[in-house]
């Protein structure tokens, strides 16, 4: 297993309906070997 994380910043996108900036950042978990392979996405999405 393997991470990599990503950080756009405190302001990164604007949200119809939001006042203000959100910021988006999230960690990716994946196995080491996905050659060749189909595997599921889970996104999990908190804060909106």
């Amino acid at each position: 297993m393997t991470a990599q994380e990503y950080d756009f910043g405190d302001a990164a996108a604007r949200l119809p309906g939001v006042t203000s900036a959100v910021e988006l950042r999230g960690v990716v978990h994946r196995p080491l070997d996905t050659r060749g392979k189909r595997l599921p996405l889970v996104v999990m999405e908190h804060g909106i």
